[in-house]
């Protein structure tokens, strides 16, 4: 008798574990959500499941952390000091397009 698990038990399982931690973790959400791999992987759950996946993406864009436990993710914070200290270059006079350019690898 094999120990192995079957493939499709074993994909299934990432892709669950994917899309529970998008609905959990705030870092792994802000950069999971509204992404091709977010779509992706909603459309895998949907094939092993049968749900319509129009079903999947709302189930799974659900966030479900614990009322006590929200918050903006570091990144979002990060970003958000980043935009407030550019306004207050740009107040000053100082041309902040490099910055931006720079940061979009341009």
């Amino acid at each position: 008798m094999s120990t192995e698990r079957p493939v499709a038990e074993v994909l299934y399982e990432a892709i669950r574990y994917a899309l529970n931690r998008a609905q959990t973790d705030p870092e792994f959400r802000w950069h999971m959500l509204h992404t091709e791999t977010f779509e992706r992987l909603c459309a895998a759950e949907a094939a092993f499941t049968g749900t319509p996946i129009e079903v999947v993406r709302d189930v799974r864009g659900r966030d479900l952390q614990p009322e006590y436990r929200k918050r903006v993710p570091e990144c979002g914070v990060n970003r958000g000091l980043v935009r407030a200290f550019e306004l207050e270059l740009e107040n000053l006079g100082v041309d902040t397009r490099a910055i931006r350019t720079r940061e979009a690898g341009q």
